[in-house]
């Protein structure tokens, strides 16, 4: 039976090549849909797929890669997106507003149950096939969060003044910058000291 369950992602690192890491698919807790996956469901999967899974928008749209490894308390997700399609850089541009207002993002993994039983009322998963892992905003299980959506500016220092002008361009009512020309600004200047 091939099934969807969605988990929600806490984002906070992104980079400017599309990447972000969290916890996809947590281990020992029910899920809204009366659900809970066992520590090692994943375990034969992840060895047949190497890790790695297509990465959608909502089960439906592929936007790139997922690279899956197994910990304690779930699955930990390194999303790769393709930007070279314009339904990723909008997830992108999405992940990031998001965590810049603290607003969690959901992940959902599509995946067919192997083995389970009902306990107590609840079903557990003792052995997933992963399919696919999915970004959304409703999750089935809201403890699997992106944690992560990376800024890649280079170098902290680098980011906060990027971040910094941008906010007195904005009060001085001037166009932010994009980090492109942040960039070619500060190599200009470079050259000149």
């Amino acid at each position: 039976m091939n099934s969807n369950r969605e988990f929600q992602f806490e984002v906070k690192m992104v980079s400017d090549e599309g990447q972000f890491e969290g916890l996809g698919a947590v281990y020992g807790n029910v899920d809204q849909g009366g659900d809970r996956i066992n520590t090692g469901a994943f375990t034969k999967t992840l060895k047949e797929t190497k890790g790695r899974v297509p990465l959608l928008a909502d089960h439906r749209i592929p936007i790139g890669a997922a690279y899956v490894t197994d910990s304690p308390s779930g699955l930990i997700v390194k999303g790769v997106l393709n930007l070279d399609k314009e339904v990723s850089r909008d997830t992108l541009s999405d992940l990031r507003f998001y965590r810049d207002n603290k607003i969690p993002y959901g992940m959902s993994i599509g995946y067919s149950t192997i083995k389970s039983e009902p306990v107590n009322g609840v079903r557990v998963l003792r052995e997933l096939k992963l399919r696919e892992m999915s970004v959304t905003l409703f999750p089935m299980n809201e403890a699997a969060q992106v944690q992560r959506v990376k800024h890649n500016s280079g170098d902290l220092a680098g980011g906060f003044k990027f971040e910094f002008i941008n906010a007195l361009r904005e009060v001085s009512g001037k166009r932010a910058l994009t980090y492109d020309e942040f960039t070619i600004q500060q190599e200009i200047k470079a050259l000149f000291r």
